[in-house]
C-alpha cells in the first residue's frame, strides 16, 4: 500500500494510554491512529477524514472491504471517554474538545512568533500608569458626585410637588365645604314675609287703643 499522511491523533496526547481495544475497535484503518473527522463506510469502517479523501483520490473502493461506497461522517460516542492533554500547556480535557484547542493553541503560537519578528514594545513608565490611574479615579469621583446631584435635586423636586398637592387637596376641601353649606342655604323652608306698618296705620292702631280705654257715657 502506497504511504499516505497520516490524519489521527497522536498517541502522546492520551492520557491514560490508548488500548489495542480502542485501536481495533475505533481507530483509522488506514493511519491505525484515532481519527480526525471520523468517516465511516456503509461496512463500518471508520476512517481520518484526511486519510480516506488521499486513499479516495487513487481509488474508489474502501480499502478494507473493497466495496465502492461514499463515506459519511461519524460520531464516535466512545471519544467523550477518552481524555487528552495537550503536549505544549496544561490542559487537558476530552477528545472531542481537543480539535478547538488544538486551533487556538495553534493560533497563539502564530501571534507569539508574529510579535517575536516585531520590534518590541515601549513599556509604560510607572508614572504614566500612575497618571492614568488617578485620571480613572478623578473621573470616577465626579461621576459619582453627579449621580449624587441628580438623585437630590429629584428629591427636593419630590417634595416641592408633594406640597402643591397638599395645598390643592386643602383648597379643594374648602371649596366642598363652600359648597355644602351654600346648598344646606338653599334647601332650608324661607318664613313668608310681613307686610310693615305704614306711619298712618300706627297712628291709627294708637288711636283705637286710647278709646278702648276710655270710659263710657250714657246719654
Amino acid at each position: 500500500m502506497t504511504a499516505l499522511e497520516t490524519g489521527g491523533f497522536s498517541d502522546g496526547i492520551f492520557d491514560p494510554p490508548l488500548t489495542e481495544k480502542d485501536r481495533e475497535e475505533i481507530g483509522c484503518s488506514i493511519c491505525l491512529l484515532m481519527p480526525r473527522d471520523a468517516q465511516e463506510c456503509i461496512n463500518g469502517h471508520i476512517f481520518c477524514k484526511t486519510c480516506i479523501s488521499l486513499w479516495e483520490s487513487k481509488n474508489s473502493k474502501c480499502p478494507v472491504c473493497r466495496t465502492v461506497t461514499a463515506y459519511l461522517p461519524k460520531m464516535i460516542s466512545k471519544f467523550e471517554e477518552l481524555t487528552v492533554k495537550c503536549i505544549d500547556c496544561n490542559w487537558k480535557g476530552d477528545l472531542n474538545l481537543y480539535g478547538e484547542h488544538e486551533k487556538i493553541h495553534k493560533k497563539n503560537i502564530s501571534t507569539n512568533q508574529t510579535n517575536l519578528n516585531s520590534p518590541p514594545k515601549r513599556r509604560k513608565p510607572v508614572n504614566d500608569l500612575r497618571h492614568h490611574l488617578d485620571a480613572f479615579a478623578s473621573e470616577l469621583e465626579r461621576r459619582k458626585r453627579a449621580v449624587e446631584r441628580f438623585y437630590i435635586e429629584r428629591e427636593r423636586k419630590r417634595r416641592q410637588y408633594q406640597r402643591e398637592v397638599n395645598l390643592l387637596s386643602r383648597q379643594l376641601d374648602f371649596l366642598a365645604d363652600d359648597l355644602i353649606r351654600a346648598n344646606q342655604e338653599l334647601e332650608r323652608p324661607r318664613r313668608p314675609r310681613t307686610r310693615s306698618l305704614t306711619h298712618l296705620d300706627a297712628e291709627n292702631v294708637t288711636t283705637r287703643a286710647r278709646a278702648s280705654t276710655m270710659p263710657r257715657v250714657d246719654v
